[in-house]
């Protein structure tokens, strides 16, 4: 079947918890064989008075040098981002900044393909 459902692999980009002031890594995914699109889900629980998010998504080709593929908006009150993107290198993977006081946020990536759709329709 060629539905999101059957055609799509969720990985946690930065799994959903409470981080201080700090810079958090994800984990690189490999996408060689996986698919080539990249929804990209943002959840931001609870924010601390002055506390801020900006988190980028990262890409690589060797998975040592990294290039930025898109940054999301900093974002200072809960709420939820998403973001369609075609990585154009073999691995992907998330950056988290969060800057002035604690922030609640996970990333969620949904790796899929394109539906093919025929040009007659």
């Amino acid at each position: 079947m060629r539905d999101l459902k059957n055609n799509s692999v969720q990985k946690e980009l930065l799994p959903a918890k409470q981080r201080g002031i700090d810079t958090a890594t994800g984990e690189a995914i490999d996408l060689k064989g996986e698919a080539r699109k990249l929804l990209v889900l943002q959840t931001i629980g609870n924010v601390a008075a002055g506390g801020s998010l900006t988190v980028t998504i990262q890409e690589s080709a060797d998975n040592s040098t990294w290039d930025t593929l898109k940054e999301l908006d900093a974002a200072s009150a809960a709420g939820l981002v998403v973001v369609d993107l075609t990585p154009t290198k073999q691995y992907v993977r998330a950056v988290g900044v969060t800057t002035g006081a604690t922030v609640d946020y996970g990333v969620l990536g949904i790796f899929y393909n394109e539906r093919y759709q025929p040009s007659s329709i």
